[in-house]
C-alpha cells in the first residue's frame, strides 16, 4: 500500500507504506506457543503410562527376586544364577534410563560367567552355549557402546549355532527352533534401530 506526500516546495512523490512490513517483522518477533497436536498428546501420554508400568515391573524384580552381588537370581525361590535373565534385566535397565546399572550387570556376567570362545555360556553351573542368553548379551553390549564385541557374538552365533533355514536353532548341540531365540536374533541385527530409538522414549 502507497501512500501521497504532497509538499508545496517539492514535487509530488510516492513514498512506500511501511505498515505491512512493520507488521510481518513483529510477527516474526513473536514467541509462538508450543502447541502440540492431540495426536502428539496422546504418543506423549501414551509412552510416559507404558515407561512407567515398564519401571512398576523393573522395581517388582528387584524387590522380589534376589540378587547375587551384581546378578539377579532366576527367580523366587531359585537362586540359580542364568545369563539370560541378567542380560534381559540389563536391556531394560538401560531403556529405562539406568545404564549404569546395565553396565554392573554388562560386567557382572563377563566376570562371573565363563565364555567358550565368543560364545557365553548359559550361567554359572551351566556351560550350554545357548542362542538366547548369546543373542541378549550382544544387544545390551551394542546398547552399552560396545558395537565390536556385539560383531562378535553374532559371528560366533552364525558361526557356531546352526540354522534350520531362516530359523536358528536353540544352542549347540540342539536343534529344536523357539521362538525367543530367533526374536532376539532378529533385534541383535538391527540393534542400533534399538538404540535410537530408544532414545526417544527415556522421559
Amino acid at each position: 500500500m502507497k501512500s501521497i506526500i504532497g509538499n508545496s516546495k517539492r514535487k509530488w512523490e510516492e513514498v512506500p507504506d511501511l505498515t505491512d512490513e512493520i507488521i510481518r517483522e513483529a510477527n516474526k518477533a513473536i514467541v509462538k506457543p508450543n502447541i502440540k497436536s492431540e495426536e502428539e498428546k496422546s504418543n506423549n501420554d501414551f509412552n510416559f503410562y507404558q515407561t512407567k508400568e515398564s519401571e512398576k515391573i523393573y522395581e517388582a524384580i528387584k524387590n522380589k527376586i534376589g540378587f547375587d552381588g551384581d546378578l539377579i537370581k532366576f527367580g523366587i525361590g531359585d537362586s540359580d544364577i542364568y545369563t539370560y535373565p541378567n542380560t534381559t534385566l540389563g536391556i531394560l535397565e538401560y531403556l529405562l534410563g539406568n545404564k549404569n546399572n546395565a553396565n554392573k550387570r554388562l560386567e557382572a556376567i563377563k566376570n562371573t560367567i565363563e565364555f567358550d570362545g565368543d560364545l557365553v555360556k548359559s550361567g554359572i553351573w551351566s556351560s550350554d552355549l545357548y542362542t538366547h542368553s548369546n543373542t541378549t548379551f550382544g544387544i545390551l553390549e551394542y546398547l552399552l557402546g560396545n558395537k565390536d564385541n556385539a560383531n562378535k557374538r553374532l559371528e560366533a552365533i552364525k558361526n557356531r549355532i546352526e540354522f534350520d533355514g531362516d530359523l536358528i536353532k536353540y544352542r549347540v548341540g540342539n536343534s529344536g527352533l523357539y521362538t525367543h531365540s530367533n526374536a532376539t536374533l532378529g533385534i541383535l541385527y538391527i540393534a542400533d534401530k534399538l538404540k535410537q530409538e530408544s532414545n526417544k522414549w527415556k522421559v
